[in-house]
């Protein structure tokens, strides 16, 4: 018996090692057919959701400018309601708006 839970063990660090999800399915199926508890199974989820949760963590969800000439050039772009809109002419708008 202990001798199954080393061999899981270390395909659960090879799995973790190279980042390969498919050793960790071939845990998971191997548990399955043998007619595992499912203990397997819930430590790989808790293992792989407590590195979710890491990672998540150490995210950075900050705006990030990549190009500072697109940003620029976006800031002189003009916009109704936050969406940009094409320039109007100003000869166009004067001679359109005075009545003759």
């Amino acid at each position: 018996m202990s001798d199954e839970v080393v061999e899981v063990t270390v395909v659960e660090k090879a799995a973790e090692a190279v980042g390969g999800k498919s050793a960790r399915r071939r845990v998971q199926r191997k548990d399955a057919a043998e007619g595992g508890d499912g203990k397997t199974q819930q430590s790989l989820r808790v293992a792989a959701l407590n590195k979710f949760r890491m990672k998540r963590k150490d995210k950075c969800f900050d705006k990030k400018v990549r190009y500072e000439s697109r940003k620029k050039l976006a800031e002189q772009r003009p916009r109704i309601k936050g969406q940009f809109v094409r320039q109007v002419q100003s000869t166009e708008t004067s001679t359109q708006a005075a009545p003759q």
